[in-house]
């Protein structure tokens, strides 16, 4: 039997720019594609965990989208909001899609 190392909350220190990763977050074998989306499911299963996204253009206001938007890529004073108790922070990182939290938290019996 295989032991899985249990990921909890820790202290979010995002450098300049507003970005942080969880030191025991997901680290993907493949770079794109449903290989990756079937990795990372794989992984959130072996750690049984949960997933949400919360992404920045639906937390800011217009200016600070637009701002982004015009290359001002320091997103640190976004604030991303969890998606509810228990929830903390996998990564907060930008993508070609503009910045986003992965937020995590433990399964519960509710889950299964």
């Amino acid at each position: 039997m295989t032991i899985t190392k249990a990921i909890i909350a820790q202290p979010v220190l995002r450098d300049d720019s507003g970005c942080w990763t969880h030191p025991d977050f997901f680290i993907p074998e493949n770079e794109s594609g449903p290989a990756l989306e079937a990795e990372f499911a794989a992984w959130l299963k072996s750690h049984r965990l949960r997933s949400a996204a919360s992404w920045m253009e639906n937390e800011v206001s217009d200016e600070m989208m637009a701002a982004y938007d015009n290359g001002f890529t320091d997103f640190s004073a976004w604030t991303p909001v969890p998606p509810g108790k228990a929830w903390f922070v996998g990564s907060i990182h930008d993508t070609q899609a503009g910045p986003v939290c992965l937020w995590l938290r433990a399964l519960t019996d509710e889950d299964t």
